[in-house]
């Protein structure tokens, strides 16, 4: 017999506190360019979205890899990015797309710039960042799966 106490009818939302603590942004994350003249503050979205989470996973030794983008499942992105100049202080929030989810950064052997993958779910976008004047540009569209086969 189906025990009574253990059924919901409707979702309930925890207390205030426990509501509160769940909702709290993520401490950023920092790492300084090559040169040692830049900072970058990266932040994580507060929660995963549910539909991020019901993507489907393909299993290959022991990876878990989205069939739709042939990332990484489950990756978690950062949402948005900002570039301090250590030695002046001034500080640059970069216009990221607002559903943003930027990984994978490389540097230029000068420093100059910063590539980074955005993951939509259609693809993986390669991004560029200008260090110096601070501006991002797209460099390719995402990537659907038919262009791998």
């Amino acid at each position: 017999m189906p025990n009574p106490a253990l059924a919901q009818d409707t979702w309930q939302n925890p207390p205030e506190p426990i509501a509160a603590f769940l909702d709290a942004p993520f401490l950023p994350q920092a790492f300084i360019s090559p040169d040692n003249q830049w900072l970058f503050t990266l932040e994580h979205p507060p929660l995963e979205p549910l539909a991020s989470l019901a993507q489907p996973r393909i299993q290959v030794a022991g990876l878990q890899i989205n069939p739709a983008t042939y990332a990484p499942a489950l990756e978690y992105g950062y949402c948005s990015l900002t570039v301090q100049h250590i030695a002046t202080g001034q500080v640059n929030t970069l216009a990221l797309p607002s559903d943003a989810r930027i990984r994978n950064f490389r540097w230029s052997p000068s420093s100059r710039y910063l590539a980074f993958t955005n993951t939509r779910p259609e693809g993986l976008e390669l991004w560029l960042l200008d260090v110096p004047q601070g501006t991002i540009k797209r460099l390719l569209p995402p990537i659907p799966v038919s262009y791998t086969h």
